[in-house]
């Protein structure tokens, strides 16, 4: 299935997600090319995305840029964000639900 077949056939009204982990640059960031391609045209799809994110994946390196924060609606996490971190969410207005 190709990236183009989902950005032109697959919507959602929520879509939740997670990666590889977060960069010191507050870049969400994935590990496998394939799973980013499609995650990337799934977030663009959907009404409402929630980034699913422990705290293990904050300060972990990907090596493919799969989002910023701006594409962010929801980040659910058990981390206490911190920071430039929690400077960036604010900046885009990211809900931060602790679990």
């Amino acid at each position: 299935m190709t990236e183009n077949y989902i950005s032109e056939n697959y919507f959602a009204d929520k879509m939740f997600f997670s990666s590889k982990g977060i960069g010191s640059n507050c870049i969400i960031l994935e590990g496998n090319e394939q799973e980013c391609f499609i995650k990337q045209r799934m977030i663009k799809n959907s009404r409402v995305t929630y980034y699913l994110c422990d705290k293990s994946k904050i300060g972990r390196v990907g090596y493919m840029r799969l989002s910023t924060f701006e594409d962010v609606d929801f980040l659910v996490t058990d981390a206490e964000i911190e920071g430039n971190l929690k400077d960036t969410l604010d900046e885009f207005n990211v809900e931060i639900i602790r679990i």
